[in-house]
């Protein structure tokens, strides 16, 4: 088998072959890789349909306060009382769609004082478990809480396994779920990350979204490559197939990893059709995912490799992760058995029909829950015909709208991809 770029593909079952080497065994119950988790970000969903496209939809709108109270992701424009006003209507979506299980998310970074207070404080640890169980729990419609903490420390490791041990118990005994994110360095984190707690839980999302050369400012880069490309791209520790291998090796049973795939695009401005590795200005926000699919209607996709592809202009680059390349990932997924993909995010899809999220749909779960449907599109807006569930034609040529990560119908994303995700202000309205 050969991949786009002619070079040999790695042997798909390669996770597998080296786990039986190790003499660790991958339980035989294995699940379908079916999963698609849905990140998403504060804004109003009451009118999203693309949502009914997830199995479990994760929004990012809770943070650790001050002395184990629950806080709030918030801005300038978007203050608690709109986060506050805003998040049923996420939890509510699963009344149009009772298959879909929402989770509230807990994002911070252990740079963070009240993390850092809460990890190192036994007495503020409870007193946040209580407060969080007992928040979410008045969200009937949301089934669990999504732990995504970014960049602890070796000295955090004992605090954190307590932390999660104990919210396990607690969410537990309210009947709620618990699920966590791992950070995609697993070279440099999994052993301040893993601890007994996490194989239990029904699923852990690898943040293969992040752009693991977001360093690399200057340089038209992958964003996460599913294997190891041309220098300077080879380094095999900023790869999904390495990291991966080392988290189930840690303990983690295939099944119970997540893949991330971002659903959004990095862009560049550039002095001539650009290749990986070419000269150009990473431009700090996120491009939506829309944004790239139209501009490559007009400008094509001049390369596909590990996954990653580009559409260039002489002055302006997209890389994002093209259909074709994402069937890269979802076959490596699905050949190591994973228990599906999260999507980064709802956000930055752009457009009403979040279009990767309804072609993954289509390749991992085409057939929907018994006794339900999926959400058919709306007219298609990011230049491409929809075709999944039903095919619905592309009508006008559209045109970009904006530059700001969301889109003018999403509540904008301001992410540091390495460290934790907050939501920035802009419209209340989620696309989809």
């Amino acid at each position: 088998m050969m991949w786009s770029s002619g070079r040999a593909a790695p042997p798909a079952l390669i996770v597998t072959l080296m786990l039986s080497f190790g003499a660790l065994i991958v339980r035989s119950d294995v699940a379908k890789t079916e999963s698609r988790v849905c990140l998403a970000g504060v804004a109003n969903y009451t009118l999203n349909t693309a949502i009914g496209l997830c199995s479990q939809a994760v929004l990012q709108t809770l943070r650790v306060g001050a002395s184990g109270t629950v806080g709030y992701v918030t801005t300038a424009t978007t203050p608690q009382t709109t986060v506050l006003n805003l998040l049923p209507t996420f939890c509510d979506r699963r009344v149009a769609y009772p298959y879909l299980q929402p989770y509230l998310a807990v994002v911070g970074a252990g740079t963070d004082t009240t993390v850092a207070n809460m990890l190192a404080s036994a007495t503020i640890r409870a007193n946040f478990i209580n407060a969080l169980v007992a928040f979410v729990k008045s969200y009937p419609n949301c089934v669990g809480i999504f732990i995504d903490f970014s960049g602890l420390t070796v000295s955090q490791a004992a605090g954190y396994s307590n932390f999660m041990a104990q919210l396990f118990t607690a969410a537990g005994a309210a009947s709620l779920s618990l699920a966590t994110s791992l950070p995609w360095d697993s070279l440099r984190f999994s052993d301040i990350y893993y601890n007994p707690t996490l194989p239990n839980l029904p699923f852990n999302v690898l943040r293969t979204y992040d752009d693991m050369y977001d360093t690399l400012t200057s340089t038209v880069h992958p964003n996460s490559p599913l294997f190891a490309m041309n220098a300077p791209f080879n380094d095999m520790s900023k790869t999904i197939y390495q990291n991966l291998f080392r988290w189930v090796i840690k303990g983690f049973s295939p099944g119970n990893i997540i893949l991330g795939i971002p659903m959004y695009a990095r862009s560049y401005t550039v002095s001539m059709a650009a290749q990986f590795g070419s000269s150009g200005t990473m431009r700090t926000t996120l491009a939506t995912y829309c944004q790239a699919l139209l501009f490559s209607t007009r400008n094509g996709v001049q390369v596909t490799t590990a996954g990653e592809s580009i559409s260039s202009s002489n002055t302006l680059a997209y890389v994002f992760n093209t259909f074709a390349g994402v069937d890269a990932k979802l076959n490596f997924a699905k050949s190591n058995n994973l228990g599906g993909v999260a999507l980064f995010s709802l956000s930055t899809s752009g457009g009403q029909n979040a279009e990767l999220l309804r072609y993954v749909t289509s390749v991992l779960a085409p057939t929907p829950p018994t006794g339900y449907s999926y959400p058919v599109a709306t007219t298609p807006t990011c230049g491409v015909t929809i075709t999944f569930p039903t095919t619905v034609p592309l009508t006008t040529t559209a045109q970009p709208t904006t530059t700001v990560a969301g889109g003018t119908t999403t509540a904008a994303v301001t992410t540091t991809l390495a460290g934790a995700t907050t939501a920035a202000g802009g419209a209340t309205t989620a696309a989809g």
